[in-house]
């Protein structure tokens, strides 16, 4: 076949076939091919390093562990963000569970009893990963303070000053804050 995807001249009514390149095998079939009007076409087939090998998979995503996560609603615009040391889909059971037992102390839950709302748990996933619980939790309040939630426990007031130093560097960087002792003293710190 040519660019313009035209056959070739006197291959117009010629099936063309796709075989595998075989050390000599492929002549042979190639002139058996052609005696039955059919067009080889001879492909390498996979090694065997290719058919062994597999390169690293990307990890699902709701097997990460160490993550800051959102939850979004359906019906509006609000969102949960939460953080997790074990799995997210362990973490997401346990939502949706608490959801369905209408319990009290879940954000999820209470959002879906009070609104009337439903959880859009397709639509979760981790926004940042830290394996450091402090600064895991640290980076769930940046993201708490970024976004409309609907969690049960507000950030308390006295982060608002650390909000104040670190948010015109992390409004940036939110997703790769790598260390939080860079930040004090901070270039940006009005101190």
């Amino acid at each position: 076949m040519t660019e313009d995807s035209t056959p070739p001249p006197g291959t117009a009514n010629k099936k063309i076939i796709s075989l595998p390149y075989i050390k000599r095998t492929t002549e042979r079939l190639g002139k058996i091919c052609l005696k039955h009007g059919l067009i080889p076409v001879f492909r390498y087939s996979d090694t065997l390093r290719e058919i062994i090998s597999h390169p690293k998979k990307n990890v699902h995503k709701y097997r990460n562990k160490g993550v800051i996560y959102r939850i979004p609603c359906k019906d509006c615009r609000e969102v949960y963000i939460g953080e997790t040391g074990r799995p997210l889909s362990v973490r997401i059971t346990e939502h949706q569970c608490a959801v369905q037992k209408r319990d009290k102390n879940n954000a999820n839950s209470v959002h879906t009893e009070i609104m009337g709302h439903t959880i859009n748990w397709k639509g979760a996933h981790h926004l940042d990963r830290e394996p450091m619980l402090k600064l895991r939790k640290i980076k769930e309040s940046l993201h708490i303070k970024q976004e409309r939630t609907y969690n049960l426990d507000p950030i308390h007031p006295t982060w608002d000053s650390l909000f104040g130093i670190t948010q015109q560097y992390c409004i940036y960087s939110i997703h790769s804050i790598v260390c939080f002792s860079q930040l004090f003293p901070s270039p940006f710190s009005p101190f």
